[in-house]
């Protein structure tokens, strides 16, 4: 099992480096609904909302877009948030956020 899981952790890995994409991991709830609410205000829209039987508060996914660039927010009910997306936005976010932007996932 370790084997596929080392597997599937590098596809991703490729899929982030081929793409340029990034990784904001671990975001505090409050401060993943600021972000959000920044963007918005920035003049990002909002894509399509997940919500399943909680809602975005509780758990969710959001996708804004702004041009050809896709910022792609989710979060889980233990208010752990992330946000992936083309790696000069989401390193633009972290640096005026301070928070930690990576070039592939952490696994956890």
């Amino acid at each position: 099992m370790k084997l596929v899981t080392a597997i599937r952790h590098k596809l991703l890995e490729l899929k982030y480096k081929r793409n340029k994409l990034a990784i904001i991991q671990f975001v505090p709830a409050d401060q993943c609904n600021h972000i959000i609410q920044q963007c918005l205000d920035d003049g990002w829209e909002k894509g399509r909302i997940y919500a399943g039987t909680n809602s975005w508060k509780e758990d969710g996914k959001v996708t804004l877009s702004k041009g050809f660039s896709t910022l792609d927010f989710s979060r889980d009910a233990n208010g752990k948030g992330q946000v992936s997306g083309p790696d000069k936005a989401i390193y633009g976010l972290a640096a005026e956020y301070q928070l930690t932007a990576s070039a592939v996932p952490q696994r956890q």
